[in-house]
């Protein structure tokens, strides 16, 4: 809690649990840590490594965002963790169970 981190972790959890808890369709994206590099399109998905080591260029979340929007079938209702990989973010979207 001593971590100026905490609010907005505390907040976004908060706020992923009551959306969890609605009537909504909905899909909740956890990026690893926000970069500034350049997407690549591709990502691993899951919580692999240790949460320093999780990086996610920004350019890549938003791909993954639109990609969940324009076919929301393999991921309305999922929780989506993932970092910067070496999958094709649809193939890793498909690949969704």
């Amino acid at each position: 809690e001593d971590n100026d981190f905490y609010p907005y972790a505390q907040s976004k959890a908060d706020a992923d649990d009551h959306l969890r808890a609605s009537s909504l369709e909905w899909t909740i994206l956890g990026p690893g840590a926000l970069t500034d590099d350049d997407p690549s399109g591709e990502i691993t998905l899951g919580r692999a490594g240790s949460d320093d080591e999780r990086k996610t260029a920004r350019g890549n979340v938003a791909l993954v965002a639109a990609r969940a929007l324009a076919d929301p079938r393999g991921t309305a209702g999922k929780f989506i963790e993932f970092s910067d990989g070496d999958t094709p973010i649809a193939q890793a979207l498909e690949n969704l169970s």
